[in-house]
């Protein structure tokens, strides 16, 4: 049997990679729209950006889902 950790996985921890990298970026745009955290999430100016923000999430798990299928 196969025992492969996170650093000699290569799938899992390029999705690990990516998968962090796209969570920091969107911690970070939230952590702008809302001043740091000090104003409501929900905001209807802000609506162009929070589907951006939905469509860069949905990319992610198309891309990770793809990634993950062509490697096997």
């Amino acid at each position: 049997m196969d025992n492969k950790t996170l650093f000699t996985h290569s799938i899992l921890r390029t999705v690990l990679i990516f998968g962090g990298l796209w969570l920091i970026t969107t911690v970070l745009v939230i952590a702008v729209i809302t001043n740091m955290f000090v104003e409501p999430i929900i905001q209807p100016k802000y609506f162009v950006l929070y589907m951006l923000l939905f469509a860069s999430t949905s990319t992610m798990v198309t891309l990770i889902k793809n990634y993950i299928k062509t490697r096997k």
